[in-house]
């Protein structure tokens, strides 16, 4: 099985991130709808003091060198090392991008490893214009900050993702305890330096990656 080293291409590089067509942003504002995310009461919960905390994503060095990383060397798969963005407990590696009009998304893997517990929340900014970072699919969550058309049926695209992090999807080829989580994740175009953080209860990390 081949893996790329990053993420956005990653697939980021093509470094937490397809098949869309088709992207329109409207011209008025989309109702601001929280996506339910497939999370129980207990897990929304959970969820909503994990949005209580601030991002922390660094500032774009005034020379504009975007400063990449962290990138980690794990084993999400049985005696399979392989090189991810992140330092844990979450780790991410990117896929295949697809670029619209306006948009570019990317098929991203994140991984959470045994240690996590409960739900991760993740959220991402450019470092380097104003340009919105968005997610779309059944982990979405968060405010509605435009809407797309995936195979002829119009998608919200949502600034927040949600994993239910003690309820990993079934998937044979993990590694004990570890939970591989797919998704889509979009960036308005132009792409460039992008701040990612996951936070779970018990931790917060930032990865910074270059879009080119």
């Amino acid at each position: 099985m081949g893996y790329r080293r990053n993420w956005l291409v990653l697939g980021l590089q093509s470094g937490l991130l397809g098949v869309l067509v088709g992207c329109s942003q409207p011209a008025s504002p989309v109702p601001q709808t929280p996506s339910s995310a497939g999370l129980t009461a207990a897990e929304h919960a959970q969820l909503a003091r994990l949005e209580t905390r601030a991002l922390k994503l660094p500032a774009m060095p005034t020379d504009g060198h975007c400063p990449t990383g962290p990138e980690s060397s794990v084993a999400p798969y049985p005696r399979a090392y392989i090189p991810l963005n992140g330092a844990g407990p979450v780790y991410g590696q990117g896929g295949p991008q697809t670029d619209s009009s306006e948009n570019s998304y990317f098929d991203v893997t994140l991984f959470t490893d045994p240690t996590v517990r409960g739900v991760v929340l993740g959220r991402g900014q450019r470092l380097d214009g104003p340009q919105t970072i968005f997610y779309i699919g059944q982990w979405a969550t968060g405010p509605v900050v435009g809407t797309d058309t995936v195979a002829g049926k119009q998608v919200e695209l949502h600034t927040e993702l949600a994993l239910p992090g003690d309820r990993r999807p079934s998937n044979t080829e993990a590694a004990p305890g570890w939970g591989i989580w797919q998704f889509r994740l979009g960036i308005r175009k132009p792409r460039g330096c992008t701040g990612f953080q996951f936070d779970t209860a018990s931790t917060s990390e930032v990865w910074v990656v270059a879009a080119g």
